[in-house]
């Protein structure tokens, strides 16, 4: 075939790929490129139409042999943007090896001096998706050596910070902002990354100074990180700063933003059509290899087994002294092992905790992957061969999303961790109930929806407790104890003043909150002027013995619109009624559904002036014999629903997934 035949041939594919019969041009494509193993355009096309039929093994040998055929300038230096997107395209054909070999190849034709900002973006995003650091990181060095003066300057040390936070180099990382912040103190955006990078490290208050900061530079500043911001001065910053940032979220909404944080955006509202397109756009956003296809190479969805036990794999970084750990022990351990096999995979973190070894020892099988690469987590899960894998943490600390981006095999079921959708196009379900996902939501969840008959939230009813004396609490004696045990970020103004009207309506009644620091509690005392002497703080402890001192409580006071989630669970195992506010959203309606599920159907208000109302009520109806039997009542876990009835929970987990296999 001459040249002359071949752009006759590349016009005839071209037409075919307009009227969208794209097997008929990925075949012709193919044919052509056999013909012309040299030219790179002919083998990168046949290859990107092989891949939108869905032919990733042929469209990998295409790409892979484009990527050895790449165009030169006159000088001899490939053309940049065609080699990331080659291997890019590699890594989404899940041929990560292949384009290792293609930077390999070609990365000593690199002319860093010819290269625009963007461009070496797009190989720094390829090269981290690929999980190839070190060369991420010698890119980049040369980068701010050749550019020590130039406006990016800041830009590409932004970019090695990144890369060393994908290295858990924290050190590193922070060494490279001190260097931009030397280069350039006054830069906002730059600020704004560090009090982000600080708030990872829980170091909130320095998160929140860098802030304050910002304020003082540019009092117009545009907030390019909105809840991420919030979330740093939620856990540590003023009233007023939260009243601020949120006011410009609420008259910005379309502004764009540097980073996603779905996490903090559930501290700002709780509505189902801005969460889940917030969690859309950060799925995006963490995809550094841009596709929304199904994972492209994924084998048949798994079906119900026949011949064997049904293997369920949950994944989390938090198989430790946390939450999560706490409230799945005994679900592990109360699955019926005759159909099913369970398996545990740790990520991220790690301790020596004993609530870690007693869960470790309630799998079947436990793989400890915390200090493995998401690639080796990756094989270790396939090699395992589940037909469910769950992720317990979404995005949380330690989020996972990378990981069942890349995961083939199993179905990938997003539950617990993550209080509603992930926006994540590799989740097949939810798991959840009727009160925190209500009908109507659906459209506002990628995944698809599957409901049990009880609370979603499973509990351990073999935890421990310590019993403490109410004269060790410092508690004022013959009162009645409002109190709420949440963390700081969960609180504003919105809720302390509806806390603040109880309590002043109910005479010989205080406020007992969990102790947020020295700072905080000076900040939580000025948005409570008229309770103030009746405002007691509960300070960190175990979790044995806060068990045991939630029992001297009255009633459980809920936040909004980030609703108590395990603290309302600890106060139902105590006895403790939860007076939930509930409004739209998934984190909004975890309280009603464990105290509804506890049998206390009428404990919750969708708006605050009911709330109060309801709280005030409670306070005067309910006298001492009165809420002695409400212990009676809410400890009675055996009955059938009830949120610490393990084996009732355990069985209806067991029938979602058998639904999810058989669908």
């Amino acid at each position: 075939m001459n040249t002359m035949d071949m752009k006759s041939q590349m016009l005839a594919i071209r037409e075919l790929e307009k009227a969208d019969r794209i097997s008929e041009a990925s075949a012709l494509a193919s044919e052509l490129a056999l013909n012309f193993p040299q030219a790179t355009d002919i083998q990168f096309l046949a290859g990107k139409l092989l891949f939108e039929n869905s032919d990733l093994q042929t469209a990998a040998f295409h790409f892979e042999l484009a990527g050895s055929t790449l165009n030169r300038n006159s000088d001899g230096f490939i053309a940049f943007d065609e080699l990331a997107s080659i291997m890019g395209l590699l890594a989404r054909c899940g041929n990560a090896l292949a384009a290792q070999s293609v930077w390999s190849r070609n990365q000593k034709h690199i002319d860093l001096e010819s290269l625009k900002f963007d461009q070496l973006k797009s190989i720094c995003d390829v090269l981290l998706a690929l999980e190839m650091l070190q060369e991420a990181l010698e890119l980049l060095n040369g980068c701010v050596q050749n550019f020590d003066d130039d406006e990016y300057f800041i830009e590409f040390l932004l970019l090695m910070a990144r890369v060393f936070h994908a290295s858990d180099d924290t050190q590193s990382e922070f060494e490279t902002f001190e260097i931009a912040l030397k280069a350039d103190p006054t830069n906002t955006r730059l600020h704004n990354k560090v009090a982000n990078f600080l708030s990872r490290l829980r170091a909130y208050e320095l998160a929140s100074d860098h802030i304050k900061f910002i304020q003082t530079i540019d009092p117009d500043y545009k907030y390019k990180s909105i809840a991420q911001d919030f979330f740093a001065v939620s856990k540590s910053g003023s009233f007023d700063e939260q009243e601020r940032i949120k006011n410009y979220w609420l008259t910005n909404p379309d502004e764009p933003q540097d980073s996603k944080a779905p996490f903090a955006t559930l501290l700002l509202t709780d509505q189902p059509k801005f969460l889940y397109e917030d969690c859309v756009q950060f799925s995006d956003w963490t995809q550094l290899i841009k596709g929304k296809q199904r994972r492209s190479h994924r084998t048949p969805k798994p079906e119900l087994p026949t011949d064997r036990k049904i293997r369920i794999g949950y994944v989390s970084p938090d198989f430790r002294n946390h939450a999560v750990c706490h409230l799945v022990t005994d679900l592990i351990a109360h699955h019926d092992r005759t159909r099913f096999e369970v398996y545990g995979y740790g990520i991220s973190f790690y301790d020596e905790s004993e609530y870690r070894k007693r869960i470790i020892s309630n799998f079947d099988h436990f793989r400890s992957l915390e200090h493995s690469s998401t690639h080796d987590v990756v094989k270790t899960i396939e090699a395992d061969c589940l037909d469910i894998c769950v992720d317990l943490c979404g995005y949380t600390t330690g989020m996972l999303g990378t990981l069942f981006n890349r995961l083939d095999g199993p179905l990938i079921v997003n539950y617990l961790g993550f209080p509603g959708t992930l926006g994540h196009p590799q989740y097949d379900y939810i798991l959840a109930d009727p009160i925190v996902t209500p009908t109507g939501v659906d459209p506002y969840f990628s995944e698809k929806i599957v409901r049990i008959n009880c609370c979603y939230q499973p509990n351990s009813p073999s935890r421990k407790v310590e019993q403490v004396g109410f004269y060790e609490l410092g508690l004022p004696e013959d009162c009645f104890i409002f109190c709420n045990f949440n963390t700081r970020q969960k609180l504003n103004r919105e809720t302390l003043r509806a806390w603040s009207k109880i309590v002043s309506n109910c005479p010989d009644s205080i406020l007992w909150l969990l102790d947020p620091g020295e700072s905080m509690k000076k900040e939580l005392i000025k948005e409570l002027p008229s309770i103030k002497d009746r405002v007691y703080f509960a300070p960190m402890v175990e979790v044995p013995k806060h068990l045991g001192r939630v029992q001297h409580a009255s009633l459980f006071l809920d936040s909004f619109p980030y609703g108590a989630h395990t603290t309302a669970s600890d106060a139902v195992f105590s006895g403790i009624p939860v007076l939930a506010r509930t409004g739209d959203s998934f984190q909004s309606r975890v309280s009603w559904s464990i105290i509804h599920h506890a049998g206390l159907t009428d404990f919750h208000a969708d708006n605050w002036d009911l709330f109060e109302e309801k709280a005030v009520h409670f306070y005067k109806e309910y006298s001492l014999e009165k809420r002695e039997k409400l212990i009676d009542f809410l400890t009675d876990f055996e009955r059938e629903k009830h949120p610490y009835n393990i084996a009732w929970t355990t069985r209806e987990i067991e029938r979602a997934y058998i639904q999810m296999l058989s669908d």
